[in-house]
């Protein structure tokens, strides 16, 4: 009765914020990091039956309307196919979903990414923002230098108390309080990801767009399928 008692006083502080934990303030358990992959491989699963219907039942509207003459109709739905009909497209594989980069596992990517891998997103999990870059998987877990803008740092070395992994912004020039995501390199910049903090050199930092943010976890996936319009939106060039 002893244990009950103290299990809905604990829960009890917890709800009200009492005793409430951050998620973002602590590095996730390995656990919630398993579990929620396999949420989002199942979810993936459980929404194909649904999505090859609606390609089936687009592919019989297109067909009536070709048959019937009206051209523009079949063509709306011809363009409304393109975005969901290829069967990998929107899918997307997640290779790390954490708030401590030192979850970044060579090995997971290695045996999770596909060999044809064309892009790779980095989204904030906090408000799910996203952008995306082209990249191969043989640089995965390497610093590439992708165009004269963008850079993708997959090394993961830890150097200036804090671990390096994310996309490098040659447009982001380095002020105090910055966060460098290419560490090691000729042309040290900020971007998106995690990174030592500049002319601090003591503490893992996070960023976005170039500007530091608060301690926040972030989902690296990779995908060999075209893009959706919308994914088009983020694209870094």
């Amino acid at each position: 009765m002893l244990m009950y008692k103290k299990i809905a006083i604990i829960s009890g502080l917890l709800i009200s914020g009492v005793f409430s934990v951050s998620a973002q303030s602590a590095d996730e358990p390995g656990e919630m990091t398993s579990l929620r992959a396999s949420w989002t491989r199942a979810r993936e699963q459980a929404t194909k039956p649904i999505d090859d219907k609606y390609v089936a039942a687009l592919t019989a509207l297109q067909l009536r309307f070709t048959k019937a003459g009206n051209l523009d109709a079949a063509l709306q739905v011809n363009h409304e196919l393109k975005q969901v009909a290829t069967p990998t497209q929107g899918t997307w594989i997640v290779l790390f979903s954490s708030n401590n980069p030192k979850n970044w596992s060579a090995k997971a990517v290695s045996k999770k990414a596909p060999v044809s891998t064309k892009y790779l997103r980095i989204k904030r999990l906090d408000n799910g923002e996203a952008v995306i870059i082209e990249v191969t998987k043989d640089n995965l877990c390497t610093q590439t230098t992708l165009n004269e803008n963008y850079c993708w740092y997959g090394v993961n070395d830890s150097a200036r108390g804090a671990n390096h992994l994310g996309i490098g912004d040659f447009d982001k020039n380095l002020t105090k309080g910055s966060i460098v995501i290419n560490h090691n390199t000729t042309n040290e910049r900020s971007g998106w990801g995690f990174g030592h903090v500049a002319f601090v050199d003591t503490d893992q930092g996070y960023a976005w767009a170039g500007q530091a943010i608060s301690k926040t976890s972030f989902e690296i996936a990779v995908s060999d399928a075209e893009l959706t319009n919308a994914e088009k939106a983020v694209l870094l060039k």
